[in-house]
This record gives structure tokens, C-alpha cells and sequence, in this order.
């Protein structure tokens, strides 16, 4: 999400860059006043225009990124759970055997949020880089 942040900035820099080229290209020209006024007029409705959508693009990221966090959030409690349970059971087997499928199949159930939790944390140090 950070490289739609550094994008936005980008472009609202360029268009600046392009604003001020232009008003004083409009300015060291021989145009008459109103003409000049009024594209000054029009290119900062352009300009009030830009930063409108750029404040609802930054809280749209802001929102995505809530969000994120909240599966992050939950999936962290899982595997914290998961490591419980699977502490508990460890400790405290289960005192009528049916065979080693169920603890088998327990731990298989427990490695896969712990694979996705390490993905989470690989995946926001990548975003944060």
C-alpha cells in the first residue's frame, strides 16, 4: 500500500511542477488578462479537484490497512491458541488412545496457522520495505 502513497505523491508533485510551468509561461506571454485568469482559475479547480480524490484515495489505504491489521490480529490470536492447545495436549494426552491420527491430524491443523502467520509477518515486512 505504501507504494500507492509514494505514487500519489509523485504524480500531485508533477502536476504542481506543471501548475507552476504554465502560470509563469502564462505570464511571460502577451495574452490578454482574462484569458490568463481564467485558465489560472481552471487549472486550480484541476488542482482542488486533485487533492480531494488524493485525500479519498489516502483514506481508502488507511481503511484497507485497517482492515489488514484486524486479520493479522485474529490470525496471531489463533496461532497463540493453537500453541496452547497443542502444549495442553502434549502435557495432558487424552487418556482413551484411538491411534496417532488424531494427534496427527491436530498438529497438521495447528502448523497451518503458524505457516500463515509467518507469511502475515513476512508480508508486512516486505510492505514496510
Amino acid at each position: 500500500m505504501s507504494h500507492l502513497e509514494s505514487d500519489v505523491t509523485k504524480i500531485l508533485e508533477g502536476l504542481k511542477n506543471r501548475f507552476i510551468n504554465f502560470s509563469n509561461r502564462l505570464k511571460d506571454a502577451d495574452l490578454p488578462e482574462t484569458f490568463i485568469s481564467d485558465e489560472t482559475i481552471k487549472l486550480e479547480k484541476l488542482e482542488d479537484n486533485l487533492k480531494k480524490k488524493k485525500e479519498v484515495l489516502e483514506s481508502r489505504i488507511r481503511q484497507k490497512k485497517a482492515n489488514l491489521w484486524t486479520y493479522k490480529l485474529l490470525l496471531i490470536c489463533e496461532m497463540v491458541l493453537s500453541i496452547f492447545v497443542i502444549t495442553l495436549i502434549t502435557i495432558y494426552p487424552p487418556e482413551e488412545e484411538t491411534g496417532p491420527w488424531p494427534k496427527i491430524a491436530f498438529y497438521g491443523a495447528a502448523v497451518i496457522p503458524l505457516l500463515l502467520f509467518l507469511f502475515a509477518v513476512f508480508e508486512g515486512i516486505m510492505d514496510k520495505m
